[in-house]
C-alpha cells in the first residue's frame, strides 16, 4: 500500500499544502484541490450510472431512486460531514505546529462513527412504514424502501472512509483521497450493473441492487484507507496508533464545530428531499423528471464540492497560522474558479439538453421517455441559471467552515430552506402550479443563499476563528 502516490500537492509532513505555489493563488488552490474534484467526479460518475440503470429498468425505478437516494443522504449526511470536518482541525493543528495532535482527533472522530453505524443499522426496520407514509405510488414506495436498506448497510464503512480521508485531506495529501475513493468506485460500478441490470449470471435487485453496490465499494474502500493510515511513518509524527485513548474535552469539540457543519448539510438535504418528495407527489412523470434532471445536475455540482474542499483545507491551514489574509485571498482564487467553472458548465445544460440525457433515453422505454424527456429539457433551463448561484455556495460557505463559522452556517441553512423553497414548493403542489413553478422557488432559494453567506464573509467575523484550542495557535 505504501506505492500509492501522495501527488504533487504533498509536502513534508507538517509543511503547507501546495507550498511550492504562491500562497493562497489559484495555482495552489488548483494542485491542491484537483484530486478533490477528481474525486467528487468519481461519485458522480457512479450515481449517474445507477441513475441510468434504473431508468433503464423502469420509470418506477427511475422515480424511487432519487427519493431514496436523497433521504439516506439527509440523515447519512448529518454524519458524514460531522466526521469530513476533522480535516480542517488536521489543517489547523499542522498549521500551528501541533502535529501530533492529529492522531488523537481522528480517533475522537472514529468513535463518533461506530456510534453513527450502528445507529444507522437500527433504521433498516423503520424503512416500509417510513416510505409508505410519504404518498408515492405503493409500488414506488415498495422499491424506495428496498433501496435504503441496502444503503443503511454500507453506512458503518462508509463512516470509517470519511474519517480516513479527513487524515489525508487536511494534511493536502489529497492524491491520497483520490486513490481511496477509486478503489470504491472500481468495485462499485461493475457490481451496480450486474445487481440493477441482472448482467452476467447476477439475480436482478434493481434499486436494491444500487446499494448492495455500494456497501461492497465502501468496504473496500474502507480496508484500503485503513491500511494506509497505520503505516509505521504516520504514528511516529501524528501519533495515528498511539492516540487512541478517549479525550472528552477533544470529543467536545468536534462534536462542537462538526455537528454544525453536518447539521447545516442535513437541513439542507431535508428541505431538497421534501421538494423532490412533493415534486414527485404532482404525478410521477414530473417527479421522474425531476429526477433525471438533479442527477444530470450533479455533473456540475459535485466537482464545486471538491473545490470548495480544497478552500476549506487551506483557510484551516492558515487560520492555524493566524494568517487570516492568506484565508481571504484563497477564498477569491476559489470564487474565480468555481464561477468561471460555472458558466462553461451551464452552456451545454442549456443549449445541448438532448446530448446530456440521452444516455437516459438509451435503453428507457420510449413510450415513458417521450413523456418525461421535454420535461427534463425545460429542467435543465433552470439548472444552467442556478449552477452560478451554487458556485458562490460551495466556494464561500466552505470557506467559513474551514475558519471554524460553522454555526452561522447552519443557521442560515435553517432559517432560508423551508420558507424559501419548502413551503412555496408545497403551495405550488396544492394550487396545480405544476413542476415549474417549484422550480422557480428552488432557484430563488439557491440565490438567496449566495448573497447571505457573501454578506457574512464580508464582515469578517471568521477571521478571527479557530477550531482548535487557543494554546497551541502560533502566533501570527
Amino acid at each position: 500500500m505504501s506505492s500509492v502516490p501522495e501527488g504533487p500537492a504533498a509536502v513534508a509532513q507538517g509543511g503547507s499544502p501546495g507550498s511550492e505555489s504562491p500562497p493562497g493563488s489559484v495555482r495552489e488552490l488548483v494542485a491542491l484541490a484537483a484530486p478533490l474534484v477528481l474525486s467528487a467526479g468519481f461519485l458522480t460518475v457512479q450515481l449517474c450510472l445507477d441513475r441510468i440503470f434504473l431508468t433503464w429498468t423502469g420509470n418506477d425505478e427511475a422515480a424511487a431512486s432519487m427519493p431514496a437516494v436523497m433521504l439516506f443522504s439527509t440523515l447519512y449526511g448529518l454524519l458524514q460531514h460531522t466526521l469530513m470536518y476533522s480535516s480542517v482541525f488536521v489543517a489547523q493543528y499542522l498549521g500551528a505546529g501541533r502535529p501530533e495532535r492529529v492522531g488523537p482527533v481522528l480517533w475522537q472522530a472514529a468513535r463518533i462513527a461506530v456510534v453513527g453505524g450502528i445507529a444507522f443499522l437500527g433504521l433498516i426496520p423503520l424503512a416500509g412504514p417510513l416510505f409508505a407514509l410519504v404518498g408515492h405510488a405503493p409500488e414506488v414506495a415498495a422499491l424506495e424502501a428496498e433501496y435504503f436498506r441496502a444503503l443503511c448497510l454500507a453506512v458503518p464503512s462508509a463512516a470509517g472512509v470519511a474519517v480516513v480521508n479527513a487524515f489525508f485531506a487536511g494534511r493536502g495529501h489529497t492524491w491520497t483521497v483520490l486513490a481511496v475513493n477509486a478503489v470504491g468506485l472500481l468495485v462499485n460500478a461493475p457490481l451496480a450493473y450486474a445487481w440493477i441490470l441482472g448482467e452476467w449470471g447476477f439475480p436482478k435487485l434493481g434499486p436494491a441492487g444500487a446499494g448492495y453496490a455500494t456497501v461492497c465499494g465502501s468496504a473496500a474502500s474502507l480496508l484500503v484507507g485503513l491500511a494506509l493510515v497505520f503505516r509505521r511513518r504516520y504514528e511516529a509524527e501524528f501519533r495515528t496508533r498511539s492516540g487512541w485513548r478517549f479525550d472528552a474535552a477533544l470529543t467536545r469539540r468536534v462534536l462542537r464545530f462538526g455537528l454544525p457543519n453536518g447539521l447545516m448539510y442535513a437541513v439542507d438535504m431535508t428541505a431538497w428531499t421534501a421538494f423532490v418528495f412533493l415534486v414527485g407527489v404532482m404525478s410521477k412523470v414530473e417527479g421522474a423528471a425531476t429526477n433525471v434532471a438533479f442527477t444530470i445536475n450533479l455533473v456540475a455540482f459535485l466537482p464545486l464540492v471538491g473545490l470548495g474542499q480544497g478552500v476549506e483545507i487551506l483557510v484551516g491551514r492558515r487560520q492555524g497560522e493566524n494568517r487570516p489574509d492568506l484565508s481571504a485571498k484563497t477564498t477569491i482564487s476559489g470564487l474565480k474558479l468555481a464561477v468561471g467553472y460555472a458558466v462553461l458548465i451551464s452552456i451545454p445544460y442549456a443549449v445541448a439538453p438532448d446530448l446530456l440525457t440521452r444516455p437516459f433515453a438509451l435503453r428507457a422505454d420510449a413510450g415513458q421517455w417521450e413523456q418525461i424527456g421535454p420535461t427534463v429539457r425545460t429542467l435543465l433551463l433552470f439548472v444552467a441559471v442556478y449552477t452560478i448561484g451554487d458556485a458562490v455556495n460551495v466556494t464561500v460557505s466552505y470557506a467559513l467552515r474551514g475558519a471554524g463559522d460553522t454555526r452561522f452556517v447552519a443557521a442560515l441553512a435553517v432559517g432560508l430552506a423551508w420558507p424559501a423553497m419548502v413551503i412555496p414548493t408545497w403551495i405550488a403542489a396544492a394550487r396545480g402550479w405544476g413542476v415549474y413553478g417549484a422550480w422557480v422557488f428552488a432557484t430563488v432559494y439557491i440565490f438567496a443563499l449566495a448573497v447571505a453567506f457573501l454578506l457574512r464573509f464580508r464582515g469578517g467575523r471568521w477571521r478571527t476563528m479557530r477550531v482548535i484550542e487557543a494554546d497551541v495557535t502560533k502566533e501570527g
